[in-house]
């Protein structure tokens, strides 16, 4: 038996001067009755052989608490947080149950970082850095060849191990679902998630785990939550700010709102100090800019490719107006200004991107579809074609036409072909057309109103349809019918 250790102690080994386990375990038992003298050493001792009984966890817990007992308050690093609770539940009053300093979430391990023990995800966001390829501030995933930051996107993105050929776009991409059953590679770009009724909120929308019996759709998927720094509610966080986590509705709020900078006098975002008292822009202190738009530079919500909602609305309009070519179609041009003004660019994008005038525009763009109100009339989707003729009416493409009076005409033409007997078909084709709908057009034509009264026009068709039916259900026609008393007959 060799005696190496500082203190004395006889060990089967030597340890060149350092302290062996006996020393370690009684600095920490010191040092936790330091933090909590309410508790008997004998408690002390049994919880620190239980949590750290030797090697490499008592060597860390030794190193923590070191400085002090400010470790074990904190919960950091997390076999001092393990400790913390033992000693919680063998009946200390004097120490809480460790939380994250960020977000104040408790029950995860913690770890050293600004401001106390913070959990891994925290930590990762307080070490986030400039990405050196799409430069936004993001956690690093790995480094480029040159020893700059990436992250994880980029590094997914650029990637030559994940890039291969689409089955569908025929395009070099990141692969999101691999070939398989005789399916080829369908890449990010052209995946979709399968449609499924949601088993949480019944909808049938694109789902997670679509061929199991509990598919769930994005919004109902379960989301880690956490108290938000700004409004105090427990939300899913949308980001992690040095303030804390921020949730989707102060997230928002935050990049859209603008102020007068207490340094350089300009309207912009502020972000220094932290939180919503911040009186600072980025560059007046001396803070990397976040959320600018990519095109215009204008800091707000980005909405893809690094651009801002208004610059976003200008690309896809373009792709659409100009059916992917860049070529935005002469007729559509007053349409394409109109689309690219719109006073919510938001609603606008939305529009484009699930509106049923919207696919009939692109139908006009790529020539599937002609510019004429007779192509919009044979159109299934009769809202969605009024509502484009509306759009190119306004913006000179189509003539405008007195859309009661058309309509009055596509009517007529169900209510004949309803009619059984021919003799009364005819009939009715007369009265109308020569009748009805003659004065319908003279008074459109001399009147300076946008739309024709058709309502009493129409109820005179039906009357007219109506009393041929009820002459034929009693055996008898215009023609054959006898004639008043006191009248006398045609002549034959």
């Amino acid at each position: 038996m060799a005696a190496c250790c500082p203190a004395g102690h006889e060990l089967a080994w030597p340890l060149g001067g350092r302290a062996c386990p006996r020393c370690r375990r009684e600095q920490v038992v010191a040092a936790v009755s330091a933090a909590d003298p309410s508790l008997p050493a004998a408690v002390i001792e049994a919880a620190v052989d239980v949590v750290a009984p030797g090697g490499q966890a008592l060597r860390q817990l030794a190193d923590a608490l070191a400085a002090g007992p400010g470790a074990l308050r904190a919960g950091a690093p997390p076999v001092a947080g393990r400790l913390a609770l033992e000693l919680i539940a063998r009946g200390s009053a004097t120490l809480s149950v460790p939380a994250c300093a960020v977000c104040g979430r408790a029950g995860k391990p913690l770890f050293r970082g600004d401001g106390g023990g913070v959990c891994q995800r925290c930590r990762t966001w307080q070490l986030a850095a400039a990405c050196a390829s799409c430069g936004q501030v993001r956690p690093a995933a790995g480094r480029d060849s040159s020893g700059q930051p990436v992250c994880e996107v980029c590094r997914r993105r650029d990637d030559p191990r994940r890039h291969r050929q689409c089955g569908r776009c025929g395009k070099t991409a990141p692969v999101a679902a691999r070939a398989r059953d005789g399916r080829p590679d369908i890449c990010v770009n052209c995946y979709r998630q399968p449609v499924a009724t949601c088993s949480v909120c019944g909808r049938r929308r694109a789902c997670s785990f679509a061929a199991t019996s509990r598919p769930v759709c994005v919004s109902c998927s379960p989301r880690a939550s956490a108290a938000c720094a700004r409004c105090g509610q427990d939300r899913p966080p949308a980001a992690r700010w040095p303030e804390g986590p921020v949730c989707d509705p102060c997230y928002t709020a935050a990049l859209r709102h603008r102020g007068r900078c207490a340094s350089c006098g300009q309207q912009r975002r502020l972000v220094a100090p932290p939180g919503p008292d911040a009186d600072t822009c980025a560059d007046c202190a001396g803070l990397p800019v976040t959320h600018a738009c990519a095109d215009c530079g204008t800091e707000d919500k980005l909405y893809e490719k690094g651009r801002c909602a208004r610059c976003s609305l200008r690309r896809r309009a373009r792709e659409l107006f100009s059916a992917g070519t860049g070529i935005i179609v002469p007729q559509l041009a007053g349409v394409f200004d109109a689309v690219t003004a719109a006073r919510q660019p938001r609603s606008a994008l939305n529009w484009l991107r699930k509106g049923a005038g919207a696919a009939l525009l692109a139908d006009v763009a790529a020539g599937r579809l002609a510019i004429s109100h007779q192509a919009l009339d044979d159109c299934p989707r009769r809202r969605a074609a009024d509502y484009l003729r509306h759009m190119l009416t306004a913006a000179g493409a189509l003539p405008a036409r007195d859309e009661e009076l058309a309509r009055t005409g596509q009517w007529l033409g169900m209510v004949l072909e309803a009619i059984g007997p021919a003799a009364d078909r005819r009939l009715v084709q007369a009265y109308a057309t020569w009748q009805v709908m003659r004065r319908l057009r003279a008074g459109a034509a001399a009147a300076a109103r946008p739309r024709t009264p058709t309502a009493h026009a129409r109820n005179h068709i039906r009357a007219a349809a109506g009393l041929l039916a009820w002459l034929r259900d009693r055996g008898t026609t215009l023609g054959t019918g006898p004639a008043p008393t006191g009248m006398r007959s045609a002549p034959s």
